[in-house]
């Protein structure tokens, strides 16, 4: 199918974007889905495709629940290597605190499903946009709630360990995440 997007989405002629082939062909599918053969409006995109600090927390989730530690190590790896600033500490506290966020998301999100709320309401509630409810809801199903409240612990308890002490910042929230894997 053919993907149109609106004229304030197509920007000037040879403007480029950085961004993985992976994650363009997932965004862009998601986008011709919702589109449903309309021209894609920005407020779309706003909606549906997520900031990158987002993406890293979902790629981290999606090799958590397919138990794939090659592919958690790999989506550590680029994070680490990507880095725009500030030592491994820094980047090992700004991921713990994005995972955190997203397993709180996933365990809120379980317990909105569990009293059968609908998706409308979920959003009303959260102020998420739907494009997240959306991500969430195809990972809430594959975490107990019990798994994500260990999670939370251990990423608070490390959260606390490196802004008091030297431990390496980067394998022990590996150790932690591959444990979960």
């Amino acid at each position: 199918q053919r993907l149109g997007l609106s004229s304030e989405l197509s920007g000037p002629p040879g403007a480029s974007v950085e961004v993985s082939l992976g994650r363009l062909t997932q965004e862009l599918e998601k986008l011709l889905m919702y589109s449903n053969g309309e021209a894609v409006s920005r407020t779309a995109v706003e909606h549906l495709v997520p900031e990158e600090q987002v993406v890293i927390g979902l790629a981290v989730s999606d090799a958590l629940v397919r138990k794939n530690r090659p592919r958690l190590y790999q989506v550590l790896s680029q994070y680490y290597l990507q880095a725009d600033g500030g030592d491994e500490t820094t980047r090992t506290l700004q991921l713990v605190g994005l995972l955190a966020d997203q397993f709180r998301s996933l365990l809120l999100l379980h317990d909105a499903l569990h009293r059968q709320m609908s998706e409308a309401d979920i959003v009303q509630l959260t102020g998420w946009k739907p494009g997240r409810v959306f991500v969430l809801k195809k990972y809430v199903g594959s975490f107990r709630p019990e798994v994500l409240k260990s999670l939370l612990a251990k990423l608070e308890s490390l959260d606390l360990e490196l802004k008091t002490t030297n431990t390496p910042a980067r394998a022990v929230l590996e150790l932690v995440l591959a444990q979960a894997a």
